[in-house]
């Protein structure tokens, strides 16, 4: 009998959501660190609907690769702002795709994130930027 001693990883999601439509600048993507070479390359982020709506649960999907196997244990930590904190939320990487994850494309659907109950008290109308998303870096679980 094989024991794993690999660490299972956190992959960190910050999502700001804003009501602008896409044709205003859309969702922006950068890493928080662009010195650091991030195991995961995002190629895309869809916040839908775009533009948000707050009689609408919203989904995110994330496109990329990823240069790394990533192991069972790994969690996807997501934080929602509006443009102030309104929820985290973690989920298991094995809730969303197959585990483990082979080096190579990946997807990832999160369904049903921010709800009408989250953005109606955050909501003060557009307050003038685009939806931004940065993905924080793939960190060892504690």
């Amino acid at each position: 009998m094989a024991i794993s001693h690999v660490k299972p990883l956190h992959l960190s999601l910050l999502v700001s959501l804003f009501f602008l439509p896409s044709a205003l600048g859309g969702t922006d993507f950068h890493n928080c660190n662009p010195l650091r070479d991030y195991p995961v390359k995002v190629k895309t982020v869809v916040i839908s609907p775009d533009p948000v709506k707050i009689s609408t649960n919203g989904n995110i999907t994330i496109t990329g690769s990823t240069s790394v196997d990533i192991p069972d244990g790994a969690t996807v930590n997501l934080d929602l702002r509006f443009p102030e904190p309104i929820s985290k939320r973690s989920y298991s990487l094995c809730d969303i795709v197959a585990c483990p994850v082979a080096a190579g494309p990946i997807v990832l659907n999160l369904f049903n994130v921010f709800t009408q109950q989250e953005l109606i008290p955050h909501y003060r109308g557009a307050p003038g930027r685009p939806n931004d998303v940065r993905l924080l870096p793939l960190q060892d679980y504690t």
